[in-house]
Order: structure tokens, then C-alpha cells, then sequence
């Protein structure tokens, strides 16, 4: 068949706009089949971003990550750490006049060492610890009763469809004496899609008539000073805080606290940037033990690394 070079264009515009039909037709009704390949190239996309430093997101250097690496586990002697330990940890951080301690960690029980903990932990003041909510896509999300504290149970304004954000319908908290003493809890569930790579982390859940913070949403509230009645949440699409605001507090660094292997890898591929401020746990000890000076500003943390 010829065309006709005045219809050419026409013909092009036609057959291009049918197979952009096609393509989206088989988008909406074979989902399963273009996952993979959608997984892949949002996977390179972020690879792409944090290889072009015009494009990588802006990190403060007010946040600083505190972990368990090779190095502190070897001078310890033993993976796992007490009450005791973490206790030192919390109170030298408080004595530095950190802005807030967020510990990605769940004392779902009582342990011995609780007494150094609550007191280290009541201290300071600005202690944040985790919890799981057990996130699922479940319409329907009853009330955990006395489960997750009432003081980390949200009700902020809602534009959408609630239903459609993540139901906390297995709580395991930090139980209520260490939890009390904390400034506040926050769930740490990430969401695993089905080729096993953790890619989206829930910022809220719900639990009943409420929203329940991730650990990172919660102290970010805290620090900027937003409270939940001025927070807008539109399901699926953005959490805006208004009023938000800077602290004026000098000492500016909040600290988060992993279990990471020696190449900052933990579970679900969860990678720490290289340049990202970080210290193992005992040299925070030993810095913290001599004075609040070497601690007490980011900018020293970081020319430590």
C-alpha cells in the first residue's frame, strides 16, 4: 500500500496514537505482566538520582545516623545489646543536648536494665522508640484498645478516601513503662513488593478513627513543631504540615539508630549513602564520656567520619 505524502503525517499521527492505545489497554488489564519492568526502571530512575549530584535530594546535616557497625560489634563481643547499654547511649545523648533521639528499636517486654532505661530515657526528655503496626490493605481497621498509646493515635484533617491508607491491624508496641517515658512512639513497617524489594515506607496507618505516625513522620512533627490538628492528609498523594518551623535550639541533630553490616546494608536493601554522617555506637560512647563539645554541633560529627 502507498500513502499518499500529503496524508503521511496524518497516517503517522494515527498509527502512533493507536499503539499509545494499545499499550495503555494492556497496561490497565495485564498489570502483573509489566510490574517487573516497571519495578526495574523506577529502581534505576533512583540509581540515576543519586549518581547526579544535581539530582540527589538535599540531606541536612542536622540529622546524623548512629550505628551498630562491625567495629562496635567486635568490641562488644556479642550482637546483642542490654538495657544497660542502651541506657548509656540514650542519657550521653541527652547530656549532648541532641534535638531528638529516634531509635528504630522495640522493647516489647521487660527486660532487666529497664530501671537505667526509664530513668535515661525520662532524663532526656526527647527520646523517640519504635513500634510495629503491622501495616496491611485490610478496608476495615478496628481499634487496637490500649494497644498503641492514645497520645500517638492522630487525628488530623483527611481530604480523600481514608480507607485507602495502610490499617494497623497487628500492633506490637514498646510496652507502657518505657513507652510513657518516651517523647513519643512510631511504627517502623516498610512495605515489601512482590519481587522482595522494600520500595514504599508508609508515612501513616490507621487505627480505628485515627492515623498512626511512622517513627520518622512523628519526630519530624515534633522537631518543626507541627501538631496533628495542623496536618492535611491526602491519601496516596501528600502529607502537608503548615506552620511548620525551625527550632532555634543550636544543637540541631536528631539521631536515628540501625543494625547495619559493615557495607550499611540491612534488611530489604535498604542502603545508606556513603556521605551520609554516621558514627558506630561505642565512639559516640567515648566522645559523649569525655564532653558535650565534641558532640554538641553536626558539622563536628561529620569531619569525625
Amino acid at each position: 500500500m502507498i500513502i499518499d505524502s500529503r496524508n503521511r503525517p496524518l497516517v503517522t499521527g494515527a498509527l502512533l496514537a493507536a499503539v499509545a492505545l494499545l499499550g495503555f489497554l494492556a497496561l490497565r488489564s495485564l498489570p502483573a505482566l509489566f510490574e517487573p519492568l516497571s519495578f526495574q526502571t523506577t529502581d534505576r530512575l533512583f540509581e540515576l538520582r543519586a549518581r547526579i549530584p544535581s539530582l540527589s535530594p538535599k540531606r541536612d546535616d542536622a540529622v546524623v545516623l548512629i550505628d551498630v557497625d562491625d567495629k562496635s560489634l567486635k568490641q562488644i563481643g556479642t550482637f546483642y545489646l542490654g538495657r544497660e547499654e542502651e541506657a548509656r547511649l540514650v542519657r550521653n545523648l541527652g547530656l549532648a543536648g541532641v534535638a531528638a533521639q529516634a531509635h528504630d528499636v522495640i522493647y516489647a517486654a521487660p527486660l532487666p536494665g529497664d530501671e537505667a532505661l526509664l530513668a535515661a530515657t525520662t532524663g532526656a526528655g526527647n527520646v523517640y522508640f519504635g513500634m510495629a503496626a503491622g501495616l496491611s490493605d485490610a478496608a476495615a481497621a478496628s481499634v487496637s484498645t490500649g494497644a498503641i498509646p492514645e497520645r500517638d493515635r492522630w487525628r488530623p484533617k483527611i481530604v480523600g478516601e481514608a480507607s485507602t491508607v495502610f490499617a494497623a491491624t497487628r500492633p506490637l508496641v514498646t510496652f507502657p513503662l518505657i513507652a510513657t517515658a518516651a517523647r513519643g512512639l512510631g511504627f517502623l513497617d516498610i512495605r515489601v513488593d512482590r519481587d522482595g524489594v522494600y520500595r514504599l515506607a508508609p508515612l501513616l496507618g490507621r487505627d480505628g478513627d485515627a492515623l498512626v505516625p511512622s517513627l520518622s513522620l512523628r519526630v519530624v512533627c515534633d522537631y518543626l513543631g507541627v501538631t496533628p490538628d495542623r496536618i492535611e492528609v491526602v491519601p496516596g498523594r501528600a502529607v502537608t504540615l503548615s506552620g511548620a518551623g525551625s527550632p532555634e535550639a543550636e544543637a540541631r541533630i536528631i539521631i536515628a539508630e540501625s543494625r547495619l553490616d559493615s557495607q550499611g546494608i540491612g534488611d530489604g536493601h535498604l542502603e545508606i549513602p556513603a556521605d551520609f554522617p554516621s558514627l558506630g555506637k561505642l565512639e559516640i560512647r567515648a566522645q559523649t564520656e569525655l564532653g558535650t563539645e565534641t558532640i554538641a554541633l553536626p558539622v563536628t560529627i561529620a569531619h569525625q567520619v
